[in-house]
């Protein structure tokens, strides 16, 4: 297995990188940050029983590639040219179309919590599991 870095592309530091099988990113891209996992082998387990099966795979990383924190990327992946990752995304299938991909969408919270000194929250969800104020309570 090798690890190929393309020219002007970098890891920076405390990222684990698994080189069980090949590793090729190309040039100009970035695995950013820290704490991102690049994994080439993972395990299928049968569904009853002690079996498994290892499953390893290269995985390719484009040009102009920005790979987030604290991503994890699976084996046997291809992330096309001009993508970026955004920070603790998981990836588990080949990204193909330029663009930015992240693991889960930003949702809105209608009202930021008020935690000044006179004031305190306490937070719970609703049965849509979106977090709403129970009550307030104020020092005097």
């Amino acid at each position: 297995a090798t690890l190929r870095l393309g020219t002007l592309s970098k890891i920076t530091s405390s990222h684990l990188i698994d080189c069980t099988c090949s590793i090729h990113i190309g040039q100009y891209s970035t695995i950013a940050g820290a704490n991102t996992q690049v994994w080439t082998h993972g395990y299928k387990h049968d569904q009853s029983g002690p079996g498994r099966h290892r499953i390893d795979g290269k995985i390719h990383i484009g040009n102009n590639v920005y790979i987030g924190s604290a991503s994890v990327l699976n084996a046997g992946i291809y992330i096309s040219d001009s993508i970026t990752v955004g920070s603790h995304s998981s990836i588990s299938k080949s990204l193909l179309l330029p663009g930015t991909y992240v693991s889960q969408s930003l949702r809105h919270i209608q009202a930021s919590p008020d935690f000044s000194a006179d004031t305190v929250q306490f937070l719970r969800k609703n049965e849509d599991g979106e977090i709403i104020y129970r009550k307030t309570i104020r020092r005097s």
